[in-house]
Order: structure tokens, then sequence, then C-alpha cells
């Protein structure tokens, strides 16, 4: 199976996020608390989402934020 690309990774954090915004205010409850509830999980699948080879956000060589391959 392969990764998601990057750009599905932040659309799929962003509708996860405003779907959890609507429920907490369907709910009525502070929308923090939904947010979290949906974060957490999705931070922690975040380094097997992206493409097994390049990582979610690695940027680039020469930039000095990127991790070598390998």
């Amino acid at each position: 199976m392969q990764g998601l690309t990057p750009v599905q990774v932040v659309a799929l954090v962003g509708v996860l996020g405003v779907g959890a915004q609507w429920l907490a205010w369907r709910l009525r409850l502070p929308a923090i608390v939904l947010m979290l509830g949906v974060g957490l999980p999705v931070c922690a699948l975040l380094p097997n989402l992206g493409p097994p080879d390049a990582g979610v956000f690695r940027l680039g060589h020469g930039d000095g934020l990127a991790a070598p391959p390998g």
C-alpha cells in the first residue's frame, strides 16, 4: 500500500479539523476537546501516512530542516 502524498495529508488533517469543530458546535462542547481527540491519533499516524522514502514534512536538502535520507 502506498502512503499518502503531503497534499493528501494536509487535506485529511483539514477535513478532520473542520469536522471536529462542526461536531463540537453541534454537541455544544468546546472545540478543543474534539480537536484533541481527533488530532492526537492523527499525529501518531503522520509518520506512516507519507511516502515511505521521503517522509511527510521532509522539505529538501540544504535547507537545514530536512534529515538526510536513509
